[in-house]
């Protein structure tokens, strides 16, 4: 059975209405994920396409980027919780996707 995991959210309004945006990460049956975002208004609802097939920490990187480009829900997105939130479930992309992120955070050695 399929898990969803909310893993980012933001909301606000304006003078014309309010909105909020949710980003859902979808554990499938078959070891893929997908990733799916809601947009969300004062009387509708709307789920644009998703990816899907999603199998390791920089396929899920590229397609967070790629929604990046629709919503600024991903900016909402803590990485460590998504870390954690994947352990139980897929501990193998859990570990993949600290490393990632280990990897990206230490900076480039200098050399002169």
């Amino acid at each position: 059975m399929a898990q969803k995991l909310l893993i980012g959210e933001i909301s606000g309004s304006s003078m014309v209405g309010s909105w909020h945006h949710e980003l859902f990460l979808t554990l499938c049956s078959d070891g893929t994920c997908s990733l799916r975002l809601r947009f969300q208004g004062d009387s509708n609802s709307y789920w644009p396409k998703g990816i899907r097939s999603i199998r390791t920490a920089g396929q899920l990187m590229s397609a967070i980027d790629e929604m990046r480009e629709m919503s600024q829900v991903v900016d909402a997105i803590d990485f460590d919780e998504l870390g954690n939130l994947l352990m139980p479930y897929r501990p193998g992309l859990a570990k993949d996707l600290f490393q990632t992120l280990l990897q990206e955070s230490e900076p480039e050695a200098f050399s002169p």
